[in-house]
C-alpha cells in the first residue's frame, strides 16, 4: 500500500520524469501535452494542497493537487500525475483516511468525460466501502465533468 501525505513544494525533476516516463498516457487523459502547462499548476502558491504519494521503498509514485473548501468539507481534486495506470489503485484507502483526517466529507474529481478516470471515478475508485456516489456536474464547454464522492 502507498502513503499520501500533504505537500508544500513538488520536487520539479522527480515529476518531469513521472511526466516523461509515461507521457503518452498522462497527455490522453489530461487531453494535452504541455509539460510545462501541467507542472505550472503544482508549483504556483495559490492556496491549492498539493500531496505526495509514495510506496513502500519511498519513491514517489504520484502528485495531486486539490482545491480545498473548508466550508463545505469538500476537496475538488483538478490534477494528477502519476507514474502508471495501477498508481491510483495502491492509494485509494490512505488517500481517503488523510482527506478525512483534514476535515473533508467529500472528495469532488474533476475529469474527462469518457476518459480512462470517468469511469473508475463513477464507480467509487472501486472502493465501494470507502466511496459513495452522489452525483457529478458536467462543464459543457470543455468536456469535463467534476465526479463526486462522499467519504464513508
Amino acid at each position: 500500500m502507498h502513503t499520501v501525505t500533504k505537500i508544500t513544494n513538488v520536487d520539479v525533476s522527480t515529476f518531469d520524469e513521472i511526466y516523461n516516463g509515461d507521457k503518452e498516457r498522462i497527455s490522453t487523459a489530461i487531453g494535452y501535452d504541455d509539460l510545462d502547462r501541467l507542472r505550472a499548476f503544482f508549483t504556483q502558491e495559490d492556496g491549492d494542497y498539493i500531496f505526495q504519494v509514495t510506496d513502500s521503498s519511498n519513491q514517489i509514485m504520484a502528485y495531486i493537487m486539490g482545491e480545498p473548501n473548508m466550508q463545505d468539507g469538500i476537496i475538488r481534486i483538478v490534477h494528477m500525475i502519476t507514474r502508471s495506470s495501477d498508481t491510483i489503485a495502491n492509494f485509494v484507502e490512505p488517500s481517503a483516511n488523510l482527506m478525512k483526517s483534514l476535515g473533508f466529507s467529500e472528495v469532488h474529481f474533476c475529469v474527462k468525460v469518457g476518459g480512462s478516470s470517468y469511469n473508475f471515478c463513477r464507480n467509487n475508485l472501486n472502493r465501494n466501502d470507502i466511496y459513495s456516489h452522489i452525483g457529478e456536474t458536467i462543464h459543457t464547454e470543455d468536456g469535463y465533468t467534476d465526479i463526486k464522492l462522499n467519504i464513508l
